[in-house]
């Protein structure tokens, strides 16, 4: 069983890692993107793996979400009239973790008497996740994160009538509708969409399968409960390749 991961292994690491100038690509395509539906189909067409997705905002902010404000038209809660709702809120307790939806690069970070303390992550694509009414911030501008990193805590900093984490999507001078892109990842997991994953995180070869009917968190170690707001358990079906030689490893990992 372990020659015939390995063998699809190897076959990943030759289709994906085999061409030189697969990352400008996959910039390229994805620099007009602006919907999860065209962004899942070039992603589909270009067999982009787990780690290439985690450049991009695909996860949930916080762990257990739920949304208390949507994106869009609304009652401002303290204004009383009709404004854009460039984000979602997130109804938190003071000081509850914040999440890095993306794999990136800090380039903001500050305060305003609106969004109060905030972060705003560069990701790959030309999209940024911003985060605010924060507690306390846990990066500073220059930073590289990873996906799933704990990088701030809730709050009720700037104007808010309470605790919670107010989370956008943002690319160009658009505001992108955050709710489906949360559950990107997690939607192309369960779809079948990723057949093998080979991937050299932290120090780590991460390798397995995930199948129709579930996906297994362990690729980039996050909770469960960053991937989706309900409850999932992984497949069952994953075979993790840890214990391969130093050898084997070799053959499968990219440089």
């Amino acid at each position: 069983m372990k020659y015939i991961i390995l063998f699809f292994a190897a076959l990943l690491h030759l289709s994906v890692y085999g061409q030189p100038n697969r990352k400008s690509e996959i910039e390229k395509c994805m620099g007009k993107i602006y919907s999860v539906k065209e962004f899942q189909r070039i992603a589909g067409s270009l067999q982009m793996s787990v780690y290439e997705l985690s450049r991009y905002p695909v996860i949930f902010p916080v762990k257990e979400p739920h949304i208390s404000s949507g994106f869009g038209k609304r009652k401002h809660p303290i204004y009383k009239t009709q404004k854009f709702h460039t984000g979602i809120d997130f109804a938190e307790v003071r000081g509850a973790p914040v999440y890095a939806t993306g794999s990136g690069v800090v380039v903001r970070k500050g305060y305003d008497s609106g969004y109060g303390f905030f972060i705003e992550i560069q990701h790959a694509g030309g999209f940024r996740s911003f985060y605010a009414h924060l507690s306390k911030t846990l990066v500073n501008t220059g930073d590289s994160v990873r996906i799933g990193k704990h990088i701030a805590c809730v709050g009720n900093s700037g104007l808010t009538t309470g605790y919670h984490l107010h989370y956008e999507i943002r690319k160009g001078n658009r505001f992108l509708n955050p709710v489906e892109w949360c559950c990107c990842l997690l939607k192309m997991l369960k779809a079948g969409y990723i057949v093998c994953i080979m991937e050299k995180f932290d120090g780590y070869l991460i390798g397995f399968f995930c199948f129709i009917q579930g996906y297994c968190p362990l690729a980039l170690r996050l909770p469960v409960s960053l991937l989706s707001p309900f409850s999932f358990s992984p497949c069952g079906l994953c075979r993790p390749l840890r214990c391969l030689s130093a050898t084997e490893r070799q053959g499968v990992l990219p440089a």
